[in-house]
Order: C-alpha cells, then structure tokens, then sequence
C-alpha cells in the first residue's frame, strides 16, 4: 500500500496487482507546461484511460517505478518545460513533440551511464560529450548547460546536505529576530478570492482578500505578469502578439477567446499589447480587500528550492517592489519542492523577511501538502527503496507543514480542495501520507481554498468533524453571474464592437488594466467563470447564457460540444464529450445532450 501511494505521490500509477505484477510497466511522469494547468491533473489525466490528456501536459514513460527513474524524468522534463517558455502559439505543438522526444532520448541516454552522467537535450546545440566535460560541475542554469541534463550523485548529495546543516546550525545560532509590525484585526470570517492574470476578478461585494495569480516563483517576473510591471509594446512586441492572436482565430476562436489564451500564454510579454496600458497597475485601494502577490503554482517549472527565495532578505529589492505594487503581502503557493531540511529553513527566513517589512505571509498547498516533494538522496551509494523514498518525502511534508501551523510569520493557510479547478464538490482528500490533522491548532487563520461559494458549508463541516477551526474560504472560479449579467447587459453587436476594439480602444480603465472595486470585472472577457455539475446537462437545462446559443444546432445523442468563448485551450468538443461521460461537466463550457 506505501509503494502504491508513494508511486501517486512520483506522479505515476500505481503498480499492478496479482499475475502482472511480474511484468514491467511503463509508467508515466509528467509535469504542466502551463500556468492555469497543475502537473498534477497531468498525472491523472495522462495516465487514465477514460480521461484526455490535455495539450499542454509534457509527459515520458519510463520502463517501471524507481526513485531513480522518477528524479531523472522530473529534471529533464523541468529542463524542457523551460525552453518551451515563449513558444509561438503556431509551433507549440510541434516544439511539443519535439520535446516530448528529447525527454525520452534523455531518459535512455542517462539511465545507460553511470550514475552522475550528463546529456544533452537538444542534440543540434549541445552535444554529450560537451555537457560531460563542461556542465558536470557547472551551473544547470547557465546559458549552454541549460541545454544539458545532469544526474546528481549520491556523494554529492551527501556532501551537499552536510554543507547545509553546518550552515543550517550557524544561521541558528546567529539570527535574532527584530520586531515585527502588529497584524491588522481581522473580521471573524473572511472571504476571499483568486483573481487570474489572464483574466482578472475583483471579488465578491462581500470580499475581503485577493490573491494574484502569477505562476511564477521569481518575484520580477510576477510583478511583471500580473501588469505592475509594465513591458513596453514596441513593433516587434505588437507584431509577435498580434500573431499569436491571428492564429487563435484561425484556429476557430473568436477575438476574445484569442486574446485571452495570448494573455494566458505570453502574459507579461503581450499584456502592453492587448490592453494599451502602458503603465503599471497598482495593488493597493483598487481591488476588494487586500492583495497578496502570489508566488509558485501547479507546474513543476515552478518547483520550490533554495535559490527560489533567496531574494526574500532584510532590505532585499524583491520586497521593496512588492511593497511598492501595492500588495499587502505575498501568498506562497507550495504544491511543489525540491529540498530537504535547509529548504524549510529558507521558507522560515523569507517568512520572517516579509513580516520585518510589513508585508503579510500566507501560505497555499494543494490539499493537505505538497503534492510532490523532492528530497535528497540516500546518504548511502545504494538507491533507496520506494518505500524508504515515500516515508522520508512524508517525513519532509510533515515537517514542513508543522512550521506553517507553528509560525508566527504566517497570516493564512489555504490548502487547495481541488485539483483541476472543476470539482462538483470539495476534493478533500489528503495528500498521500499527511493528514489535515497537522492543521487542528493552527496559529494562522486557516482559509481553505475552493472551487466555488456553494461548496463553502461542506467544508465547515467536514473540518468541523476534525477539529479544525475554519475562518473563511478564497474561491477559486470566478462568480457566474459576472459573466451572464455581463452578456445580458450588452446585445451581441455591441460585445462584437468590443472586441475589435479589444487593441488599443478600450476605456482608460480597461487599457490599464484596473478593477472598479464596483464592478466584478472590467469587461465581459475578463470574467471566466465555469460552474460544474456532477451529470452531463439534461435536455431541458436552461443556462445562464443561453440567449447566446439560440438556434445553435444540437448535438448528436450522447455527445457533447465546446461553446464556451472563455474556456482555455483544454476544452473542446473531445474534453467535453468524456469529461461530462464521467461526471465532471462545466455547464459554461460544455453543453450536451
């Protein structure tokens, strides 16, 4: 039973039972190459026979379940994720095949060598023999070792975490903490909301926090994403933008639905572009509620490590910039890592960081913690079991949520009840090995975050069973009623006029990308709210927009078509037809018969 949950907990099936087991499986890791995407729906989707595997999932099969096998494809998928950054939306399919063979010539090449072996990933560039002479013992980040995958040795290991722990025992030794700035009273229950970059939210009247996304660890490039940092639209900006939007309409997408998947794609490049800002937007006094800057997401690109927060210091730029956005604090969402002990240290450091600055800390995870961790390796030269991998990757996720529930630097705790963003009700099972039990005498308000407001009495009661006080919620999906009051309000000649006026003809607000804090959204594109069923939607439903598809033809018996203009690029006719067969049907996406 550990193998099987430690195999999930790789992102991999778990292991056959009975008179196959004998044989070797192939099994599957994969990791998100998108922002509004989890590695973690990849590894359920991908690896599942009734469900499609989305786009934007960049997988590798690997011959059977090893620790070895599982680290050696995360990095080289990580690697590849990251060149793939940028690509034009006309060659991402391509690049995506592309990739998806470099990652399994990597895997044959590295797994043939001796362990501590390098190769290339890109062939044409960089050849073998160059990353093992050179990038061996250089940085992995560099401009020519990028091209270059290298397994990490259990010496090194070893010695790397004992450098660590004498360090790990200095910094003890020497920090002493300065004071801090008092918390402000908070009401006795709060509600929240997520607020996407791609499509900004502002809340509900009642709302009181805003968390915005960005999908990046590293700070600049949040603050660039989220539009408070501006990236000038010169020629070639506006020409590689209005490219990408052109092909998203060849493609069958209206404007706006283009528009919004080049804003997902290419957020702080095109956003200049698309909306006509040519300022940064500030976070403070314009939203409901305050504004956390929220830093990591769902794809193991943005897997959690040292060097991730080692801008978060006394006095650093990275704070002073957050603070100068506006932003009351910064909301780190953890779903992956890569570290042992010095990693929780690091958390603690930028933790303490923030709060001397007065900036407030709240933490996300996906579910009970981390959904994937990665630990070092055994201190002795024999790899270790799966077994002794999955007990040291729940002691790590055990330890590192119990100084989130201890901290006093940390404001929130929201774990995650969901995985796809689409659940018909609350997802609250745990992560593998670690139980919301951690959570029971939490000194941070504990705000889970769900899909949407009705799940909001499920989850009372379900904590409520286990003792665990919850003070509000942050919802997920945008509000429904934004988007049908919004396609109400205006004839469909007027929203067509809007959208050709989407480049560089929208209202002062729009163009920059503000909020009216009297208004959920600043136009009907910005909105994108999907509320789900647990059942393909019957024949006499009647939906909130259903004035915008009168006289559309049905679909065929039992199937089901894609008609939403703001669903992102997973959905389609396919998606929608087995998504609903299973249960999970967005009734603003997919409409079937």
């Amino acid at each position: 039973m550990l193998v099987s949950l430690h195999a999930c907990a790789l992102g991999a099936r778990a292991p056959p039972h009975g008179p196959q087991a004998m044989v070797p499986e192939q099994v599957s890791h994969c990791v998100s190459t998108a922002v509004n995407l989890k590695s973690a729906w990849c590894d359920t989707a991908c690896t599942s026979a009734e469900l499609k595997c989305p786009a934007a999932c960049l997988c590798v099969a690997v011959p059977g379940n090893s620790v070895r096998f599982a680290r050696l494809s995360q990095t080289i998928l990580m690697r590849l994720a990251r060149k793939l950054r940028n690509t034009p939306a006309a060659d991402r399919s391509t690049e995506m095949e592309t990739a998806k063979a470099a990652a399994a010539s990597a895997f044959k090449a590295l797994t043939s060598k001796e362990e501590g072996g390098c190769t290339s990933i890109d062939s044409k560039k960089v050849a073998d023999d160059w990353c093992e002479t050179i990038c061996r013992a250089s940085s992995a980040e560099s401009s020519v070792c990028g091209m270059c995958v290298c397994e990490q040795t259990s010496d090194a290991w070893s010695s790397q975490r004992q450098q660590q722990e004498e360090e790990e025992q200095q910094q003890h030794q020497q920090r002493q903490r300065l004071p801090v700035q008092p918390r402000a009273e908070h009401a006795a229950w709060t509600v929240g909301y997520w607020s996407w970059s791609w499509a900004p939210n502002n809340g509900t009247e009642n709302a009181t926090l805003g968390v915005q996304l960005s999908g990046e660890v590293n700070v600049t490039a949040a603050l660039r994403v989220v539009g408070a940092i501006p990236m000038p639209c010169g020629d070639r900006q506006r020409e590689f933008c209005d490219a990408q939007v052109q092909f998203y309409e060849s493609e069958g997408k209206s404007t706006v639905h283009a528009e919004q998947l080049v804003m997902q794609d290419f957020t702080s490049r095109c956003r200049s572009c698309l909306t006509g800002a040519d300022e940064g937007l500030s976070f403070s006094g314009r939203h409901r509620g305050a504004q956390f800057l929220a830093l990591g997401g769902g794809r193991s690109e943005v897997a959690w490590n040292v060097d991730a927060l080692s801008g978060f210091v006394e006095g650093g730029q990275d704070l002073e910039a957050i603070k100068d956005a506006g932003f009351a604090g910064v909301c780190f969402d953890i779903e992956e890592t890569s570290g042992d002990r010095e990693l929780i240290l690091a958390f603690e450091r930028a933790f303490a960081a923030l709060r001397q600055a007065g900036l407030e800390v709240m933490v996300s995870t996906s579910h009970s913690a981390p959904y994937h961790a990665r630990t070092g390796s055994n201190e002795a030269r024999a790899a270790p079991s799966l077994l002794e991998e999955f007990r040291r990757v729940v002691a790590f996720k055990t330890s590192l949520v119990e100084s989130w529930v201890n901290s006093d630097d940390v404001g929130y705790i929201s774990p995650q009840l969901f995985t796809m963003g689409s659940e018909a009700s609350p997802d609250v099972q745990p992560t593998a090995g670690v139980g919301y039990e951690l959570y029971k005498h939490a000194k941070p308000r504990f705000m889970p975050s769900i899909v949407s407001a009705e799940h909001t009495e499920n989850v009372k009661q379900f904590f409520a069973a286990m003792g665990v006080r919850v003070d509000g919620v942050i919802q997920w999906q945008h509000e429904a009623r934004n988007r049908s009051s919004a396609h109400r309000a205006a004839p469909e000649g007027a929203r067509k006029g809007a959208r050709s006026a989407g480049r560089g003809a929208r209202s002062a607000a729009d163009r920059h990308g503000q909020v009216d804090v009297d208004s959920p959204c600043t136009s009907a594109h910005d909105c994108a709210p999907v509320i789900y069923s647990s059942a393909p939607v019957a024949d006499n439903a009647v939906d909130a927009d259903a004035d915008t598809n009168e006289g559309a033809e049905k679909p065929a018996a039992r199937k089901c078509v894609m008609w939403s203009t703001t669903a992102n690029d997973y959905w389609d006719d396919e998606t929608c037809t087995s998504n609903c067969a299973i249960g999970t049907c967005p009734l603003m996406i997919c409409k079937c018969e």
